[in-house]
């Protein structure tokens, strides 16, 4: 079943050790986390930094309706804002949101574990990227590292194209993962699969450390604690 997640892209240096919940920066950003937690419809949640722009760090938060996404950037905004004000280089986050279903099993790509996750958003999708998307979920799991896919359509508009559409890959390492792209089968298929049908190319490439997660009712939800 496809959840609702909103993802929030934020910028938050390095410097500033939000995974260290002693540290200040981990303290405020503890208090972002329970508005999140406190926020109606609520499931879970996962995070992590941007492995080749660690700068960056990438939030999901799956609430049980798209309305609930909605609601909460609504009435709390000017609270979330507040709180990011000493973290962030850039106080407005980007904000997408998309439908995301696992398409293997386990999955271990949406914080469940994988140590990398490949992203990407491919942009102005055609009508045959169902059938795109089915062969390359049958034919990527056999790629070594491979740890879980995911994916689903992205609800806004991304850079101005329409039809746009999340992948999320699990990875044993980026290593791994890039060591695929100079195979053959990447070469003369894999790399087009997508592509192909994507009139608008991609955005957001690269690979998210989603070492932090959190489930509603599950140990540490309340407390704060992430599951790892």
């Amino acid at each position: 079943m496809a959840e609702p997640t909103q993802m929030l892209i934020l910028s938050i240096p390095a410097s500033k050790p939000i995974e260290d919940p002693t540290s200040p920066a981990g303290t405020t950003w503890q208090e972002i986390l329970e508005l999140i937690r406190k926020s109606e419809g609520y499931k879970r949640l996962y995070w992590g930094r941007h492995v080749e722009k660690p700068d960056h760090v990438q939030l999901h938060i799956v609430r049980s309706l798209l309305s609930h996404h909605h609601t909460f950037l609504t009435s709390s905004s000017p609270h979330l804002t507040t709180l990011l004000h000493p973290l962030v280089t850039n106080t407005k986050p980007t904000i997408h949101h998309a439908l995301i279903s696992e398409y293997s099993k386990p999955c271990k790509g949406l914080g469940n574990g994988a140590p990398v996750t490949g992203t990407a958003i491919y942009l102005s999708t055609t009508t045959s990227w169902s059938l795109a998307w089915t062969a390359w979920v049958a034919f990527v799991q056999s790629v070594p590292g491979f740890l879980g896919i995911a994916g689903g359509p992205v609800l806004e508009a991304i850079k101005g194209e329409e039809r746009a559409f999340v992948a999320l890959v699990g990875w044993e390492s980026v290593a791994m993962h890039e060591a695929y792209h100079h195979t053959r089968h990447f070469r003369e298929q894999g790399r087009r699969v997508l592509l192909d049908e994507a009139e608008g190319g991609y955005a957001h490439y690269g690979h998210i450390a989603f070492a932090h997660q959190e489930v509603r009712g599950g140990n540490g939800d309340e407390g704060g604690g992430a599951k790892l």
